[in-house]
């Protein structure tokens, strides 16, 4: 099974990873990424102000795009990505963070400067055991 980017729009992880724990046979692969949960913390604030704590738990509402649509997340912290597939006796057999290199660096020269200090996103692959 695989997600990109959609997670972090799940109110109960939980209920989640158990749907997916059922549907997935043993040694069966869960790929997801999720936007990195420090991306909260500055709403979209380009001087990188801390405007939120990273333990909020109020939904957030952002628009992609110019897109005058709301789109609803809710702000997990990178521990329950971890805690709760555990818990469901998921493996973890891969995380990363992007990072941006150099030659990422210069082909995006333009870009908002906080998608060089930080990271953006998060990938994960788990196992059920």
């Amino acid at each position: 099974a695989t997600s990109s980017l959609l997670l972090d729009h799940i109110q109960y992880l939980d209920k989640l990873f158990e749907e997916v724990h059922r549907v997935l046979k043993k040694g069966g692969e869960f790929i997801f990424s999720i936007p990195h949960p420090m991306l909260y913390l500055f709403d979209h604030n380009p001087d990188l102000r801390v405007s939120n704590s990273y333990f909020r738990s109020t939904p957030y509402y952002f628009s992609v795009a110019g897109n005058p649509t709301k789109i609803k997340a809710y702000p997990h912290q990178l521990m329950q990505y971890f805690q709760v597939p555990l818990k469901m006796g998921f493996i973890l057999r891969e995380f990363t963070e992007n990072q941006p290199n150099a030659q990422w660096q210069r082909d995006y020269e333009n870009l908002d400067r906080r998608y060089l200090v930080m990271p953006q996103q998060c990938f994960f692959k788990w196992v059920k055991g």
